[in-house]
């Protein structure tokens, strides 16, 4: 979880564990650690549900990192997190995760624009507004300027609908491997 989320979490008096990566390669004792300490929340990719079950003490899950449509959500709260390193973007309350939206952005806005900068229907996914990371530590990202940050091109194609924003590829060649 971002930074963010811990101080909503602390600023709320509840505890947070922080397992490590030994812990976390082995699901049945994650599962068991959860249960041993009645937690009742955790964030955690799509792909880590599915392997962690429905058999635990958790009652609220925040998916990210990977389309939220592969969950079943069972007896869980789904809250579907989008965003990246460089930007806070949204987060979305999900009733059906069969093809999840997004959401809105925290503050700001989420346009979609063509290869042109035109706002359109389909397209790459772009954030205007507060939140955005000032760059990189001795370095420029390509596609985040050195000056006040109005933008941020996320690289994701959406296509926007009468249910809100979806995330449907990338315009660029990064891979994710879980």
């Amino acid at each position: 979880a971002s930074f963010h989320e811990t101080l909503v979490a602390l600023r709320h008096g509840v505890t947070i564990y922080l397992i490590d990566d030994e812990l976390r390669q082995d699901i049945l004792a994650v599962r068991k650690f959860i249960n041993d300490h009645n937690c009742t929340h955790i964030a955690c990719t799509t792909s880590y549900l599915r392997a962690l079950g429905h058999d635990t003490t958790l009652d609220t899950i925040f998916v990210m990192g990977e389309r939220a449509g592969s969950v079943d959500p069972g007896k869980y709260n789904v809250v579907n997190m989008y965003g990246s390193s460089e930007a806070i973007i949204s987060m979305l309350p999900l009733a059906n995760v069969e093809d999840a939206p997004i959401g809105e952005a925290f503050a700001g806005q989420l346009d979609i624009v063509d290869d042109e900068g035109n706002l359109a229907d389909v397209g790459e996914l772009v954030y205007r507004g507060r939140g955005i990371m000032l760059g990189y530590l001795h370095q420029i990202a390509g596609n985040i300027p050195s000056a006040p940050l109005p933008e941020y091109h996320t690289g994701d194609l959406a296509r926007r609908d009468e249910t809100g924003l979806h995330i449907i590829g990338r315009k660029g060649d990064m891979i994710k491997i879980n």
